[in-house]
């Protein structure tokens, strides 16, 4: 005899479950397929001794079994289907427990707790639920299969794209090249573009397993396809997986406005205009950013490397915020290929890299080898405030030394912030003697937005600066007289002023959208007088 608890443990995810499912349905069944007058529900009972439906549901079960485990079915689908199949093993409960009041209430005294459990079990033949419910099931089974089909549409085979092999790439950063190829895009009766696309490499680390990160790509890749058009991101083509043995790992493929000038880095592009551009040039390219950061935030997207060797520019290219009469190139956001999803369900190394030319545009969390929190959207918000200082003052935070050796090491300006604040160079360690700890790394730049920004673009645009600077502060409200010394030197040292505060890591999923969206309205505002 089946039991409430054996049907309550059968596991969608589990090995066998249609097949326990069917053989308590097959025990109920039996035990009642003498009761004439519950021929409607003993119709719909009789399918679990019937071996064809068995093994049409078991394929619709083992259908699933890859889009419950990956990370492309979005939480709520598995949920729904889920559900789905709770709801039959309820139903199948609901009746076994009826069945066991008729048999226990056999006797003449107990006829009416006997007819009103046989009545239910009537009135639920009379409605077919339990076919209503294997057919919502199968029609979700199969939307799933079909959406998890649609996901790899991204996913780009030989036939889809290819390199011409015989023309030289164009490196525009370690991982980032230009690349000509020839692409058939989707749905175009087999016409095809040839060209400079953008290739964007993710090679897979030993310890990392290539199905796990493929799904990743995939993920980032149908995303990234939604992105809107002048909004900061390049049209995604799709991803490939690399044919080069020696290089394993994955490309994302991006379309543009290549075959004219090739684009170079917001750094490079400041290093070869060394006059400063009008105040309207620096805020359209600080909207054009912010509309970047606010799309990838849209997308359910953390970026985590925001920096101007990843804005790439466009100077064949007008900027969408520029008026016909203003020659401003527009900007798009590159480096995508160690970009996430922040839905439930990424685990995540929470390392991070430590080389001066990353680290200084990252919040202090993200400057310590292993974080203990995810990268989150305010994280991206933090290093598009420090991007934006150096757009207004159209200098670079970090400068080349050293001859031929090309060292990197932090900008005269913000050594001459570090000492103003009182800060002394760590001397037991001359290659991050300025940049050692984290806070100071932050006190600083907020005392080059303090003191620079105003100059250059007026305090409105050093308060927009700080809010994201200051957007994962906590506000303090405390009594001044009541701290303890230790306190006081902790928030001294934090310099935590808190204009706008992300807290939770829920208010930091919630709330970041909108707060982008409310900046950005002002920075646009700001270029509309301009």
């Amino acid at each position: 005899m089946a039991t409430g608890i054996e049907i309550a443990g059968i596991l969608l995810a589990s090995a066998g479950a249609v097949q326990q499912l069917f053989d308590c349905g097959r025990m109920i069944y039996r035990r009642i397929k003498d009761e004439k007058r519950l021929n409607l529900l003993l119709s719909e009972l009789k399918m679990f001794e019937v071996d064809d439906q068995r093994q049409m549901l078991n394929n619709y079960v083992e259908s699933v079994q890859p889009v419950l485990r990956t990370q492309l079915t979005k939480k709520e689908d598995k949920d729904r289907l889920l559900r789905r199949w709770e709801r039959i093993k309820q139903h199948l409960i609901r009746i076994d427990e009826l069945i066991d009041i008729m048999i226990m209430n056999s006797s003449l005294l107990d006829t009416i707790t006997r007819r009103q459990a046989k009545n239910e079990l009537r009135e639920l033949g009379n409605t077919g639920v339990l076919t209503v419910l294997l057919a919502q099931f199968r029609d979700d089974a199969s939307l799933l299969e079909k959406l998890a089909s649609k996901d790899q549409s991204t996913f780009l085979s030989g036939r889809d794209f290819i390199y011409i092999d015989d023309t030289p790439k164009k490196a525009l950063g370690k991982d980032t090249m230009l690349r000509k190829g020839r692409w058939v895009a989707a749905g175009s009766n087999n016409s095809n573009r040839t060209g400079w696309f953008l290739v964007e490499s993710k090679l897979l680390k030993s310890d990392y397993e290539k199905q796990i990160v493929k799904e990743d790509v995939a993920t980032l890749a149908n995303r990234l396809e939604r992105a809107q058009k002048n909004r900061g991101i390049f049209k995604l083509v799709g991803f490939r997986e690399e044919k080069n043995p020696q290089m394993a790992g994955f490309e994302l493929i991006f379309d543009g406005e290549f075959d004219g000038k090739v684009p170079v880095s917001l750094s490079a592009y400041m290093q070869t205009h060394s006059t400063k551009p009008s105040l309207n040039f620096r805020i359209d390219l600080c909207c054009q950013l912010a509309t970047a950061v606010l799309e990838t935030q849209s997308l359910r997207l953390v970026h985590k490397n925001i920096r101007p060797d990843n804005i790439l520019v466009m100077e064949n290219i007008s900027s969408p915020l520029a008026k016909l009469e203003e020659s401003i190139p527009m900007i798009n956001l590159s480096g995508w290929q160690y970009a996430r999803h922040v839905d439930e369900g990424y685990i995540t190394t929470l390392g991070n890299a430590m080389d001066l030319e990353r680290k200084i545009y990252q919040h202090p969390e993200r400057q310590i080898r292993t974080s203990e929190r995810d990268y989150s959207m305010a994280h991206d918000i933090y290093s598009l405030g420090v991007c934006m200082i150096e757009i207004l003052c159209w200098k670079s935070l970090l400068q080349t030394k050293g001859g031929d050796a090309q060292t990197v090491a932090v900008s005269d300006d913000f050594v001459n912030a570090f000492k103003a604040l009182g800060f002394s160079p760590h001397a037991n360690d001359v290659q991050d003697d300025w940049t050692k700890f984290p806070r100071q790394n932050k006190a600083v730049l907020q005392e080059l937005n303090a003191t620079c920004v105003p100059v250059e673009s007026g305090t409105k645009m050093a308060q927009i600066i700080h809010g994201f600077l200051t957007c994962l502060d906590r506000k303090v409200q405390e009594d001044e007289e009541n701290d303890s010394e230790e306190e006081q030197e902790e928030e001294e040292e934090e310099n935590s002023i808190g204009v706008y505060a992300l807290n939770g890591e829920e208010e930091r999923r919630t709330q970041a959208i909108e707060f982008m969206d409310t900046s950005l309205k002002d920075l646009q505002s700001f270029l509309q007088v301009v």
